[in-house]
This record gives C-alpha cells, sequence and structure tokens, in this order.
C-alpha cells in the first residue's frame, strides 16, 4: 500500500486529504522475488532431502 497527500480545495481552502492505493509495480515486483525465493528453498529442500536420503545408517 501506498499513500499520498493532497489538497481539496472543495471548501474554499485546502484540507489535506489522503490517497490510499496499491502500487501496483511494486506488488508484482515482490511477488516475483518471493515466487522466485520460494522456488530456490524447495530446490534447496530437495537437495537436502536428496543427500539425507544418501545417507547410510550404519546397518548394512
Amino acid at each position: 500500500m501506498t499513500s499520498s497527500v493532497i489538497n481539496d480545495y472543495r471548501s474554499g481552502y485546502p484540507v489535506p486529504q489522503a490517497i490510499v492505493g496499491i502500487d501496483w509495480e511494486k506488488a508484482i515486483r515482490a511477488e516475483k522475488h518471493y515466487k522466485d525465493r520460494i522456488y530456490r528453498l524447495e530446490q534447496e529442500a530437495d537437495d537436502i532431502e536428496e543427500y539425507v536420503e544418501g545417507i547410510s545408517d550404519g546397518n548394512h
């Protein structure tokens, strides 16, 4: 969410009004960042799982 302040002159004098909205470019960049991060973490988890499965338990 982003916000800005404008002056509303409908009453004849400036009255600050907050405008709130979504910075879509920022939201899209954040979504891509987190999707990339999730992908990398899933790959790392797969690598760790493969490594652990390859460890001998000493009973063989």
